[in-house]
């Protein structure tokens, strides 16, 4: 498991082994729980090009390696992708509810299972983060997204933070 965030400034290697560029910022379907494409920065890119995550591109530890024919999406395609998901720093910007109204949190980063996206990290503010931990909710249950918010089911209970140096396969991830 690694947080979304992770993956921003990993170099992203091609199937000669030759570095590309680096991951400038990631793109996510909220509704279908992935993470759909990494638009990548670099001086052989001369601009920012857009990589589909499907379809032969790994994520190793240390960085992202493209499969063979794997290569920067063309404008239209690239575009497409753009438009039809939303960047990790529009991601933080939500905010969970429930159906009830209860406001349960920010979503500060996603916590990934390879590409699909299998938790939300929340946060409720500096002061909470830093005395409690952030919690997690996980996206296995029913939510929609409307506007700038998640609305999840009335019960939906965030699991509390995992005690120092413990790490989310401890709570099931």
């Amino acid at each position: 498991m690694r947080r979304a965030s992770d993956l921003l400034g990993m170099p992203v290697i091609d199937a000669e082994k030759c570095q590309v560029g680096t991951v400038h910022e990631v793109l996510a379907s909220i509704g279908r729980s992935r993470i759909e494409g990494l638009l990548v920065s670099g001086k052989p890119l001369a601009e920012q090009g857009v990589i589909a995550a499907a379809g032969g591109v790994h994520l190793g530890a240390e960085s992202v390696q493209l499969g063979r024919g794997q290569a920067v999406l063309d404008k239209e395609a690239a575009a497409r992708l753009r438009r039809d998901n939303l960047t990790l720093e529009a991601v933080r910007k939500l905010t969970v509810r429930t159906s009830a109204g209860t406001r349960l949190g920010n979503v500060e980063d996603l916590i990934l299972d390879g590409w699909r996206i299998a938790a939300l990290e929340l946060s409720d503010g500096l002061l909470q983060d830093i005395f409690q931990g952030r919690q997690t909710l996980s996206l296995s249950r029913q939510f929609r997204l409307e506007g700038e918010e998640i609305i999840v089911p009335p019960d939906t209970v965030p699991r509390e933070p995992a005690p120092k140096g413990e790490w989310l396969h401890e709570q099931g991830y």
